[in-house]
């Protein structure tokens, strides 16, 4: 696991931060070059702020999966609400008794 602040070409990136999922992806990307080009020239343990390139790729990775579960919750949610506005109240009242049974029991 990395601090999460890289600097890469002269530019810092907080990968903790960084909501754009494109953005997180080139990075990604790029990243991954560095690690190709390293390998293919036999160099080892390359380090970028602090941090091997494997470790920036995990935490970039691991960045984009948390991203990529909010906007899933997100979704949900949205549908949730929707079907919601299609139930009969007396729909809602069963589903919310069934609700409360549950956690009585």
């Amino acid at each position: 696991m990395t601090n999460c602040v890289i600097d890469l070409k002269g530019i810092k990136y907080n990968i903790n931060v960084i909501n754009n999922h494109d953005a997180l992806i080139l990075l990604l990307l790029e990243l991954n070059a560095l690690l190709m080009s390293a390998e293919k020239l036999e160099m080892k343990d390359i380090a970028i702020s602090g941090f091997c390139v494997e470790q920036w790729i995990a935490d970039v990775k691991s960045r984009l999966n948390v991203i990529e579960y909010k906007n899933e919750e997100n979704n949900l949610k949205q549908m949730e609400g929707k079907l919601d506005t299609l139930l009969s109240n007396e729909k809602r009242t069963e589903l919310e008794i069934e609700e409360i049974a549950k956690m009585v029991e």
